[in-house]
């Protein structure tokens, strides 16, 4: 989460403070995902990391006016 937060912050142009707070009893610490059953059924390509995330930031900007 802190690397995501990390790339966000950069791509927004974010300089500001970041405050960490204690972990929760509720919080999700182990989570497992796959592609490999959908790239097995339909053809496509992945979209890198990055290029997705600043699309998504992007459209955030566009949709609900957040400055990037």
């Amino acid at each position: 989460m802190k690397d995501l937060l990390q790339k966000i912050c950069k791509e927004m142009n974010y300089t500001g403070e970041i405050v960490a707070r204690p972990e929760r009893a509720s919080d999700v610490l182990c989570h497992n995902a796959s592609n490999a059953k959908i790239c097995e059924m339909i053809d496509y390509a992945l979209t890198p990391f990055n290029q997705g995330l600043s699309q998504t930031l992007s459209w955030y900007g566009q949709t609900i006016g957040v400055a990037k």
